[in-house]
């Protein structure tokens, strides 16, 4: 199994290879995920002496994020697939950060314009069950994990954590086939239809717009 891993929902674009028990990956420099996800792609197929054609499967964090690296990293998924069929494994960043910390309770992450992204049930696989969006003042008033860098935007945090695509990989490694889908059918989770929109003048980057 030639297994794809993508991770373009926050700052910094992530991406590995596993293939059969060997990992391979590359270091991506900062960028706009449109200018640098394929060229990574190609180094990180080249370095594990495969061609995307090779890939068999895919996992990858759909949301929610940045708006940009979703729409680009499931843009570049339905591409691949297109050439050769790949079954996925989508992963919603907020189950990704709670199951790497053996967190169970609820899970927040920034979602920008003073709003949290927030997610509380977790069904019997692991993965939350829903996911909203709640103003950071409005957040319930129970235990909730967030990420260490975004620890100040929620001080009531009762702990912070990370996670990272060898977390993915243990991840997948424990889903059953039920939560596998085939490529063409992947979509990126948004939870907001809005993006927190400023004129060009005023935007530094256009990497972040969540």
């Amino acid at each position: 199994m030639n297994c794809l891993y993508v991770d373009a929902s926050r700052k910094q674009l992530a991406l590995g290879l596993a293939i059969n028990t060997s990992w391979v990956s590359v270091k991506i420099p900062e960028s706009r995920p449109d200018q640098i996800l394929l060229p990574s792609l190609n180094q990180l197929c080249k370095k594990g002496g495969l061609s995307v054609t090779d890939l068999t499967h895919v996992i990858i964090i759909n949301g929610p994020g940045s708006f940009t690296g979703l729409r680009v990293s499931v843009s570049v998924i339905h591409a691949l697939d297109a050439v050769s069929s790949l079954i996925c494994l989508p992963v919603d960043q907020l189950t990704a950060l709670a199951m790497a910390n053996d967190w169970v309770g609820p899970t927040v992450i920034d979602a920008r314009m003073n709003e949290a992204y927030l997610a509380n049930t977790r069904d019997k696989s692991g993965f939350y069950e829903t996911l909203s969006v709640v103003a950071i003042d409005k957040l319930p008033d129970t235990d909730y994990l967030c990420h260490n860098e975004e620890r100040l935007i929620f001080p009531g945090a009762a702990q912070s954590g990370t996670y990272s695509l060898s977390d993915l990989r243990s991840l997948a490694n424990e889903q059953t086939a039920c939560h596998w889908i085939p490529a063409s059918q992947l979509l990126p989770t948004y939870i907001r239809k809005t993006v927190a929109w400023k004129p060009l003048a005023d935007q530094p980057s256009k990497l972040y717009d969540f």
